[in-house]
């Protein structure tokens, strides 16, 4: 990092075992260390963290971010290397070069490259200061701005005549560091104000871009949704249900008692249409867990049918487009699956299906639910394929996601096309010319396109074409969305060749989820390995260190490299986390039981003010009553409508709905109305009059109902 004139960041979070681990990399151009290699450094992202953290705020990544570099530094300023090389390095340096951040496109995220730009910024302007006191100040002056007279005679009056020894010595006091970095910070700023606008933008240049594969994941996810909500709504019969065994019998049970369609359709919550089908064939035949479903019974059964061996592809609750590879798959070869369904259903004992085999079966030969996997098949075959090979197919190693803004303005631009004229894909003569992103061939076999294009043409009353449009229409307002850092006049955009390059970031976030998941599969397979000794294995396999110490180390490094060794292993660092996650979370459940404390308190009064309202019924006395009278008495009767247990609607309307002083009184008519002809009256409420208040004992929340039924009960008496 010391030799590369800037780097970028990136990061990613995921939990296990309900603790909150953190990864994060950093890319800059860096040198190979072999002895025959000229060719120029290029970019190479480096692992830089894998630990435990007490949660996942920006604020707690932006620390976590700061004390590695900080740690990092510290060590290395005391290694030989850095001594015998006169090299230096600090957390002001790492955020000067710091030039971009990706990651995914979570808001805590966003935050996060927020807060580190503010980092930059104020290191920026400190360092400026600090150049401008060097260079254009002489010291006494610096101190003599620096301290005060009180601060002078307390040194004078403490040291004597060495009291000006003593302020120059700024580094051993450390309560004048922070009047110093105020005033570097000071005047870094009128010194960057001072700069021209090109120098002042070099200085603060730092991107941020979003990983691609999430773009490509959320799009995808708002086709899905936008066909979801059709679906549901307005043309639930397409597709036959799917429910679990529980559901079913439940929907069988409602239909034989003459239950209302409405009601039978809520039981079956969404389970239905293409994409539930694609998530049962996924846990049937290729279940995460090896001991459940068919596994490898049917690879050998296509080995044997088509000649070659195929595995449903994995089907992965948060990876929203692996249902695509599910849909293109189902679509291709759905005469085969359902044939080797009815295999393995007569070879079974009692030749039946049991439910998730019943419901793949029936789902595959449903057409309206094939209707939804072609119409999502041909998205992925016109747009997510060819996508996902532009940003992380062979050869994108050394894509930098800042230039592929016009490659997300193409995507934009063909999904509208396909909307425009939909027959480029379901016309007569289809050529992957005209339909797919990059014009390039088909990434499917020929088998698939001729499967696509016949049951395309089979299917009734055009439903993959409406299928198809709904989806891309969802899917579109995705991509403006989720590709906003390329907007036209953004800092990307107007951003130079040099400027982008400079920033090189990876156009996925695949080597912080590629750490995280290896931190994953670690735990099950070496369960007893600490999560430093697996940092320190990984970062040192993925970072080529090997071939540094080869190139660079002698043995004075190779010793204090193993004495450090030993040094953190004894300072027992993740105990350390482990305390600090521990008291974090007892400080969070205090907080959080003073806060309910607080609300269980703040009810408590509001529900006395309740029970001493008098209820009125007078006419006369409603018409001349203030807001503040009305408010009170629709309060009340808003506490009956609890009590007595009535709907949001046949109630007293919420406070947003009645805004004016017209609207309130016409709600606390029909209150007084409903409060007449029910007989149900509240403590203390009497027809104009006024009884004698109540004690209220509020100890626990559930006795203040009981009591509010039982003083309503008396007064009704």
């Amino acid at each position: 990092m010391n030799e590369a004139s800037s780097l970028t960041a990136s990061g990613d979070a995921t939990s296990l075992r309900s603790i909150n681990f953190e990864a994060g990399c950093v890319t800059y151009a860096a040198p190979s260390y072999t002895s025959d290699d000229t060719a120029p450094p290029v970019p190479q992202v480096r692992a830089f963290f894998i630990h435990s953290s007490i949660n996942h705020t920006s604020s707690t990544q932006v620390e976590g971010w700061l004390h590695r570099v900080n740690e990092i530094c510290e060590v290395f300023g005391r290694s030989p290397l850095a001594q015998r090389k006169n090299i230096t390095f600090s957390v002001r340096e790492f955020l000067a070069k710091l030039k971009g951040m990706n990651g995914d496109h979570a808001s805590d995220q966003k935050l996060t490259v927020k807060i580190m730009r503010e980092f930059k910024e104020k290191s920026m302007y400190t360092s400026l200061g600090y150049d401008a006191v060097i260079m254009k100040m002489p010291y006494a002056a610096l101190v003599s701005e620096l301290l005060d007279e009180n601060n002078l005679k307390s040194a004078a009056a403490e040291h004597g005549d060495s009291a000006w020894d003593f302020l120059f010595a700024v580094d051993a006091a450390p309560r004048n560091g922070a009047a110093m970095d105020d005033l570097a910070l000071r005047l870094g700023e009128e010194d960057f104000a001072s700069r021209s606008v090109d120098e002042q933008r070099q200085l603060t240049l730092l991107f941020w871009a979003g990983c691609c594969m999430h773009k490509d994941l959320n799009a995808f996810k708002a086709g899905r949704s936008r066909n979801g909500t059709l679906l549901g709504f307005t043309a639930w019969r397409w597709a036959v249900p799917l429910p679990n065994k529980d559901n079913d019998a439940a929907i069988q049970r409602a239909k034989e008692s003459g239950v209302e369609p409405l009601s039978i359709r809520a039981m079956i919550k969404f389970a239905w249409g293409g994409m539930k089908l694609v998530e049962l064939t996924g846990a049937l035949l290729n279940n995460k867990d090896d001991k459940i479903g068919h596994q490898d019974g049917h690879r050998n059964y296509f080995f044997i049918t088509i000649g070659r061996s195929r595995k449903f592809p994995a089907i992965h609750k948060a990876r929203y487009h692996t249902r695509g590879d599910g849909a293109v798959e189902l679509v291709t070869y759905d005469a085969e699956y359902i044939e080797y369904l009815e295999i393995h259903r007569v070879m079974k004992g009692n030749a039946m299906f049991n439910h998730a085999e019943l419901n793949v079966h029936r789902g595959i030969r449903c057409r309206k639910t094939l209707a939804e996997l072609i119409a999502v098949g041909w998205y992925m075959l016109a747009v997510g394929y060819p996508y996902i090979c532009a940003v992380r197919g062979p050869g994108t190693e050394q894509t930098n996601i800042l230039d592929l803004g016009p490659l997300h303005v193409r995507v934009k631009n063909h999904i509208q096309k396909l909307i425009n004229d939909p027959d480029i894909i379901f016309g007569a003569n289809i050529s992957y010319k005209l339909a797919t992103l990059d014009g390039e061939p088909w990434r499917k076999p020929e088998v698939t396109i001729s499967a696509f294009v016949k049951k395309s043409a089979e299917n009734p009353n055009a439903r993959p074409l409406f299928l198809f449009l709904l989806f891309c229409k969802g899917a579109l307002p995705a991509w403006d969305r989720f590709t906003s850092e390329f907007d036209a006049g953004g800092l990307i955009d107007t951003s130079t060749p040099q400027e982008r390059a400079a920033a090189f970031m990876p156009s996925t976030n695949d080597a912080n989820e590629g750490l995280l998941g290896q931190l994953r599969k670690s735990s099950r397979e070496n369960p007893n390995t600490t999560i430093g000794h697996f940092e320190a294995q990984t970062i040192f396999n993925r970072n080529n260190i090997q071939a540094f110490m080869d190139a660079n180390f002698d043995s004075d490094d190779d010793t204090f490299i193993m004495r450090e060794a030993r040094a953190r292993d004894e300072s027992h660092i993740e105990a350390q986390r482990r305390d600090q996650m521990l008291a974090y979370n007892a400080s969070l459940a205090a907080a959080t039981r003073t806060k309910q404390a607080e609300k269980k308190q703040k009810a408590s009064d509001t529900l006395a003010k309740i029970l001493l309202i008098i209820i009125v019924t007078d006419l006369d006395a409603l018409k001349r009553m203030t807001v503040k009278a009305i408010d009170e008495q629709v309060t009340a009767h808003r506490y009956q409508d609890k009590l007595a247990c009535r709907q949001a609607d046949e109630g007293v309307p919420i406070k947003a709905r009645t805004p004016n002083k017209s609207s309130k009184y016409a709600a606390l008519l029909e209150a007084v109305q409903r409060y007449t002809d029910t007989g149900h009256l509240l403590a203390g409420a009497v027809n104009g009059s006024q009884e004698e208040n109540m004690e209220v004992d509020h100890e626990e929340e559930e006795e203040e109902d009981q009591i509010g039924y039982e003083r309503m009960d008396t007064s009704a008496g």
